[in-house]
């Protein structure tokens, strides 16, 4: 940008020094054309820093944004959810009892309704997750 900055400058010395104002339609013409180029060097140089602080702010904001949504979706990792047939309610449990061998139902805190049984039941029943719901689980 410098460069652009200083050849501008030269353009506009030399300009001065022979008096093309001066010189006739052609001169003025000449000498609005530099210090046109001139004004849009200084706004390509305000617009460059105006970008350089743009992307410094947007690089801190990202980075408060990473830590913020680290510090507040880390632990959803460890659960995931089901809708309740009944209410509609989000019921949110462990991701690992999926994988237990544990026998566990889990019931809407909403409604009492049972939104996912374990593969085996103490009972004696036998039910898999092909349930309405437990395509669901998210």
């Amino acid at each position: 940008m410098d460069d652009i900055v200083g050849r501008v400058s030269y353009l506009q010395g030399l300009a001065e020094g022979i008096n093309l104002k001066e010189k006739g339609k052609e001169g003025e013409i000449i000498t609005e054309i530099i210090d046109l180029i001139a004004d849009l060097t200084e706004e390509v140089r305000s617009l460059r820093d105006d970008q350089e602080r743009l992307e410094e702010y947007v690089e801190t904001v990202d980075e408060d944004l990473y830590e913020l949504e680290d510090a507040v979706y880390d632990d959803d990792e460890e659960f995931t959810y089901v809708t309740c047939p009944e209410c509609g309610e989000r019921v949110y449990f462990e991701r690992e009892l999926l994988e237990a061998d544990d026998n566990y139902e889990i019931t809407c805190p909403n409604c009492g309704a049972l939104v996912l049984v374990s593969e085996f039941i103490e009972k004696g029943r036998k039910q898999d997750f092909n349930q309405p719901n437990y395509d669901d689980v998210i």
